[in-house]
């Protein structure tokens, strides 16, 4: 009677055991990866003029559209000669109603001196956007 119960118990525990491994196979086969839901939008900032490294500031922002105004979503700062390589990654929260666009500036002493700005949709996986700063005439 005693290796019956145990014979029944090892039974039970196995069965439920494989039942757990295939649910977790299943549910994960359709889950997407959250890597997958997101956009990564990535590109070189540059410029076709010299610009000393020393007192400038490049600025890579990356905006949301909504109700017509676009509204900053992330901002990354880079103190260093160009081109410069920036990266993003866009959760879809951030990204409004799907318009989109990336801004890159350039300061010298506290003073704007060349911009850039494109737009762009949001979509799922990655995204190349390159940006090359153009002088502000004064």
């Amino acid at each position: 009677m005693k290796k019956l119960m145990i014979f029944l118990t090892v039974i039970l525990l196995t069965s439920c055991s494989s039942v757990d491994k295939e649910k977790n196979t299943k549910d994960s086969n359709n889950a997407q990866s959250p890597s997958s839901r997101q956009l990564i939008i990535n590109g070189w900032v540059s410029s076709d003029k010299y610009w000393p490294a020393y007192n400038s500031v490049i600025t890579v922002t990356v905006y949301m559209k909504f109700e017509n105004k676009y509204l900053p979503v992330s901002k990354q700062e880079y103190s260093s000669r160009l081109p410069v390589r920036y990266s993003f990654n866009i959760a879809p929260i951030q990204s409004g109603t799907g318009d989109m666009l990336v801004a890159a500036q350039l300061k010298v002493k506290n003073e704007t001196v060349a911009i850039d700005r494109k737009k762009f949709q949001y979509q799922y996986g990655q995204l190349e956007v390159d940006l090359a700063l153009k002088e502000i005439d004064k």
